[in-house]
Formats: structure tokens, sequence, C-alpha cells
């Protein structure tokens, strides 16, 4: 189960697009330091075959080694050489990609927010 709190949620199907955030967050993300993106392509395996066939899974990864300060980044060249290929045939819908300024906008608007 690819997410203790969402998973019976995403079940129902009433989810048309389900955005996943595949960095900072071990066990999930690619491993940059030895260019492993087995953890990686076993969490999309989880959370694709979680969701229902009308349903769409978007891949989060960051945009920059900035945007994810707890790991995840994956270089272009990786990317199109060890992941495309896969994601491709498991039908990879859509891939979204975090800025650093859109995490850090974010991250300010959320604080604001939040008492004190």
């Amino acid at each position: 189960m690819p997410d203790y709190y969402l998973d019976k949620a995403i079940k129902t199907g009433l989810f048309d697009y389900v955005f996943v955030q595949f960095y900072n967050n071990p066990p999930c993300q690619y491993n940059i330091a030895t260019s492993d993106a087995t953890l990686l392509l076993q969490s999309w395996n989880a959370w694709t075959s979680l969701v229902l066939p009308n349903n769409t899974v978007f891949l989060g990864l960051p945009a920059s080694p900035n945007a994810a300060p707890s790991g995840g980044y994956i270089p272009p060249i990786d990317l199109i050489t060890k992941i495309k290929v896969y994601l491709i045939k498991s039908a990879l819908q859509f891939v979204t990609q975090v800025s650093e300024a859109i995490a850090a906008s974010v991250s300010t608007a959320l604080n604001a927010l939040l008492p004190n």
C-alpha cells in the first residue's frame, strides 16, 4: 500500500488525477549516489496498481538537486536512459517537475497559514 492514509480513498476511483511526490522520501526515490532507480520504480508500480485504469498518476520529480534536499533528484541523462523506457511501458501519462522556487513559495504560503 503506497499511502496508509489515502489507500482506501484512492481505490474508490473518485480521483481523476493523483499527484505523487517521488522525492524527499527515501523509500520511493531515485538514489543519485548509486544511480539506482529500484525504489522509485517499485513505488511507481505500487501507485499505478492502486489507481483505476481511467485515473492518471503524475510522477512528481524535482527539477534540480536544490528542490529535493532530502534526495530524489534524477539527472536528465539518467531519467532518459534508465527510467523513461520503463515508465513508458507502464503507461506513464505525465511527469511533473518541481523547481526550488515553487517549493519555496509553497513552503512560505503554508508557513503563513500555520499558527506560531
